[in-house]
């Protein structure tokens, strides 16, 4: 979901509340959006008013998903073993969005429906989930695909892709198209701590909101194995 190009939440005042949905209707059709997030209902003696959200939202009939179970890609990487590149295997992601009105803060108190809209919008809904990374190589710039394994929410479905993912030039982290809870894409930098664990920090902007998001992976398949020392 994301609004189109020129949208505007104002949807003047007409007579009655029939005719601001009808408005709605036709504003979102002329900018492009199939969908319209309604924030606030207003009566006054000048008609009727709504402030709404255009949306677009996707179909995600035909969305790239992989036709695997869990226990099936863990199969599949203990059969390759020591061919396995490092990114490879099945990871934990930990995430936390921090969010900032913009436009709405800068005009004093912000409205309860406009946190709660926005909070909808988050684009990490998931803080927790597991993905699998695998070789992808019908993609050369992106060799490296994040599928979805345990969704928490109804839009995102086992096997989804959630990202593509490339080896950073001269350096240990890797850059990623990683796919919102809108499915909508942002570029990320992932970079590894001394534990192995990619850590990303980036901002997103959507409408008049702001998305700050801290993101960790970690990699929980196959297990590490023990190095040794010899004497």
């Amino acid at each position: 979901m994301g609004g189109p190009d020129g949208w505007d939440n104002s949807f003047g005042s007409p007579a009655n509340k029939v005719g601001a949905l009808i408005e709605i209707k036709h504003k979102a059709r002329a900018a492009g959006a199939n969908a319209v997030s309604i924030l606030e209902r207003r009566r006054s003696s000048g008609g009727y008013s709504i402030e709404a959200l255009l949306l677009d939202m996707i179909d995600v009939t035909n969305w790239p998903r992989i036709g695997l179970t869990e226990d099936e890609i863990k199969h599949s990487f203990d059969a390759r073993g020591t061919e396995l590149d490092e990114i490879e295997g099945i990871w934990e992601s930990r995430a936390r969005t921090e969010t900032y009105l913009g436009a709405y803060a800068r005009r004093g108190s912000v409205p309860i429906y406009y946190v709660e809209a926005f909070e909808q919008r988050s684009p990490e809904e998931q803080r927790f989930y597991r993905i699998a990374i695998v070789k992808a190589v019908a993609d050369p710039l992106y060799p490296y695909a994040a599928y979805i394994l345990n969704p928490e929410i109804p839009e995102w479905q086992a096997g989804f892709l959630k990202g593509w993912l490339r080896k950073m030039p001269a350096s240990s982290g890797y850059e990623a198209i990683w796919y919102r809870s809108t499915f909508q894409g942002d570029r990320r930098e992932f970079h590894p701590d001394e534990s192995g664990t990619l850590k990303t920090s980036t901002v997103v902007m959507e409408l008049c909101a702001e998305f700050s998001i801290e993101q960790t992976l970690t990699k929980v398949y196959p297990p590490k194995t023990p190095k040794y020392v010899a004497d």
